[in-house]
């Protein structure tokens, strides 16, 4: 509905000047945000008509882009309306200063030679003589000062500046005394002394000279008389000026409640003040300034629903290009709903690492599949190509493939050719072809020498599915190793500062997650994002700028037992512990002598004893578990949550 004054409650503003200033700001930003919101939601069409005939676009696009017009006109409506009310209640404020204070104030924003932004208010006397008889104060970073001009280098005014500004620091002083000086002139005061008492003259703060003329002296006091006293005089006039009001019957001595309620102040240089208006409205003097604040926060609602919208258009886009190199029949098939997707980085000589962890924590034939379809849980072997030319690659190539026959567990990424020092870009290509398969509220990568609980891991997953943005697992700061030679050096490591310096915060690379919105947002900019030496760096720095939850999960690096790995005799003991086989002294000969090898022995194995199960668990000496392929099983019997446990976890 537009804007109507006799439908719409005006609500009266802050009796302050800075209302003015506040309210144009207020307006101005609204208008900014706006003309931004309907520029984006403009380019998000073009985008939708751009795509290909065949792309695949979420149903939902259509519906959010009328809600989201929707909501744009509505805000428009409502900016209108705020501006008419503004306008109308500012000026209502201006009338009223200058009624109330005898002076028009305008205000402007300049920007003074030395860059600074003031602002300038130019005040005029209602009873100024001339146009040119104005005070121009600057007000800047709560500081108001006087500019001298032609009016106040007059002698007169000159002095009065420097008695009440300078001397006194008193503007309100200045501005009364210069008012009641121009009243004065402009009336001719002094030529109304012998009809105004001595009270109403004091009322005025006027001098009032009293001077009788010579004949009235002569009838009023005859010869041989004293004349009366100034007490007397005063007197005199206080009862003539009372006996006056009651026999004109104009004014009455005790007025009524109702009447005093509706007296109208009127002063005589107030025309120029426009006197048609209302005033002392009683409505909430926050209304309008709490209505724009609603709005403001409507706008950054809608800001951040159309950046989510770009994002799916962007992610629509960029999976219909991964599947239009697949072919026509891929490019047709929607995106699979799912929980999580969890990709296990793994290489062409971790055959006997896959083979342990389908042994243990990773389903295998119709377990998987009936895990992606009732739980949302998929799980796939990350792994490229092997560069060697020729079709169906090499030796490596080939024997992935007949593994792949057996089990249908990988995911190949195709542009991608396996190396250790390009972990980087695969956690890239990863991201982005996860994403062009999968719709996923979370996407997963953890290393093929880690133990997982997937019942704890995506139950605590499911806690962050309402949040945006979201980047979990066991964030450090190690150093930055610029030595060359060593493990994990970083060529760039100036980029990072001096030398000695940490790494900004960032999730451990044994195993992390990002939500739906991350993974989308590394699939559309990967041609554009930085790759350092470590692959885990890398992601931190692709999210270290952008709006993200940094969720510290202690429970996806829990520790196993590098002492246990390493001591025959205490793998014994240990399994033997676990059944209670062992009598009291030999649990004390295992307590002191095999966990003497680190702090944080069989740590998992605690947690689930005392009822919290850890996500992952893994030997940060050996920044996986330690000879995995032998002690999975050890690990998985020690710290895993069970066979049932995953199936009572959130579902999708």
């Amino acid at each position: 509905m537009n804007y109507s004054a006799s439908s719409t409650k005006v609500l009266r503003m802050v009796n302050t000047l800075a209302v003015d200033s506040e309210a144009k700001q207020t307006i101005e930003t609204l208008q900014a945000e706006l003309k931004k919101t309907k520029e984006r939601l403009q380019a998000i069409e073009e985008l939708k008509g751009q795509a290909d005939a065949g792309t695949v676009v979420d149903v939902n696009v259509a519906e959010k882009l009328a809600q989201l017009k929707n909501q744009v006109a509505t805000l428009e409506k409502r900016e209108e309306r705020y501006k008419a009310v503004f306008s109308e209640r500012i000026s209502v404020f201006r009338k009223a200063c200058c009624s109330l204070f005898g002076y028009k104030i305008v205000m402007n924003d300049e920007q003074q030679s030395n860059g600074i932004h003031v602002t300038r208010f130019t005040l005029q006397s209602v009873y100024a003589q001339s146009d040119d008889e104005k005070l121009e104060f600057v007000y800047e970073s709560g500081s108001t000062n006087i500019v001298v001009n032609g009016y106040t280098s007059q002698q007169e005014i000159a002095q009065q500046v420097e008695i009440f500004i300078r001397k006194m620091n008193s503007i309100p002083a200045f501005t009364a005394n210069l008012t009641m000086e121009s009243f004065n002139k402009r009336k001719q005061i002094c030529c109304l002394a012998g009809s105004l008492n001595p009270i109403s003259a004091a009322m005025l703060g006027v001098e009032v000279e009293l001077k009788a003329q010579p004949q009235l002296e002569k009838k009023l006091l005859p010869r041989g008389r004293a004349p009366l006293t100034g007490k007397a005089v005063a007197a005199l006039c206080v009862a003539s000026f009372a006996v006056g009001l009651l026999l004109s019957g104009r004014v009455s001595l005790l007025p009524s409640a109702s009447a005093s309620s509706k007296v109208k102040a009127t002063s005589d240089g107030s025309a120029g003040c426009d006197d048609n208006r209302k005033l002392g409205e009683s409505h909430d003097p926050k209304g309008i300034m709490n209505e724009v604040s609603r709005t403001h926060h409507a706008i950054r609602s809608l800001d951040k629903a159309v950046s989510s919208l770009e994002m799916e258009l962007a992610v629509e886009r960029a999976r219909s290009g991964v599947a239009g190199g697949a072919g026509a029949d891929v490019s047709s098939r929607v995106p699979q709903k799912a929980l999580v997707v969890i990709g296990i980085n793994t290489a062409f000589s971790s055959k006997k690492r896959r083979d342990s962890l389908r042994e243990t924590w990773v389903p295998t034939g119709e377990k998987l599949r009936r895990l992606e379809k009732e739980k949302g849980i998929v799980i796939r072997f990350v792994i490229g190509r092997s560069g060697t030319a020729g079709a169906g690659g090499g030796p490596a190539d080939r024997a992935i493939d007949a593994e792949e026959a057996d089990n249908k567990d990988f995911m190949r990424l195709e542009d991608h050719v396996e190396g250790y020092h390009e972990l980087s870009s695969k956690t890239r290509i990863y991201f982005a072809t996860a994403v062009a398969t999968w719709d996923a509220d979370f996407y997963v990568k953890v290393d093929d020498d880690v133990h997982v609980n997937l019942g704890m891991l995506t139950t605590r997953l499911a806690k962050y599915r309402a949040r945006p943005r979201v980047y979990v697992g066991c964030m450090k700061s190690g150093p930055v190793l610029s030595q060359r030679g060593v493990k994990y050096h970083e060529p760039e490591y100036w980029k990072f500062g001096d030398v000695g310096n940490k790494y900004f915060r960032h999730a451990t690379g044994q195993i992390y997650a990002v939500s739906k919105d991350l993974a989308a947002y590394i699939s559309v900019n990967q041609p554009i994002l930085h790759r350092y030496a470590n692959e885990d760096v890398s992601l931190g720095a692709w999210l270290i700028g952008l709006e993200v939850e940094h969720v510290d999960d202690r429970s996806m690096c829990c520790a196993t037992p590098p002492g246990l790995a390493n001591n025959s005799s205490c793998q014994s003991l240990f399994l033997l512990q676990m059944h209670s086989m062992i009598d009291y002294t030999v649990q004390l000969y295992f307590i002191f002598f095999c966990r003497s090898a680190a702090v944080r022995f069989v740590d998992c194995e605690w947690k689930k004893r005392a009822g919290n199960v850890c996500a992952a668990s893994f030997d940060w000496s050996c920044s996986g578990v330690c000879r995995s392929v032998d002690r999975m099983k050890l690990i998985h019997n020690a710290c895993g949550e069970g066979q049932e446990a995953v199936w009572s976890a959130a579902a999708t």
